[in-house]
């Protein structure tokens, strides 16, 4: 299983495989912005987001690079950023699967 972004005119890109979001969610901070769009599943601030992403720097290569395109994500999106994996409604919780 995969995943990926997309706002409010579709689809923006892949983010990462269900592994892959497992390892990033697994480093992710719980609070705040990131925690907030983990655990829903999409964001109204896609800005807030992206700068909370920013800031932090994961010390896995990998996760990093999820981080870094999650947040280039972010900034592109226009109005709302959504992460889902096409099978289920979007906005589903994301945080606890993999």
């Amino acid at each position: 299983m995969s995943y990926y972004c997309a706002d409010a005119d579709g689809y923006i890109g892949d983010i990462a495989s269900g592994g892959g979001l497992h390892a990033f969610v697994a480093w992710a901070p719980e609070t705040g912005p990131i925690g907030e769009f983990l655990e829903t599943g999409w964001t109204d601030d896609p800005k807030a987001l992206a700068a909370a992403l920013e800031k932090e720097k994961a010390s896995d290569p990998k996760v990093d690079g999820t981080r870094a395109l999650l947040a280039e994500y972010a900034r592109k999106a226009d109005e709302v950023l959504i992460l889902s994996d096409g099978a289920r409604e979007e906005g589903a919780e994301v945080a606890d699967e993999s």
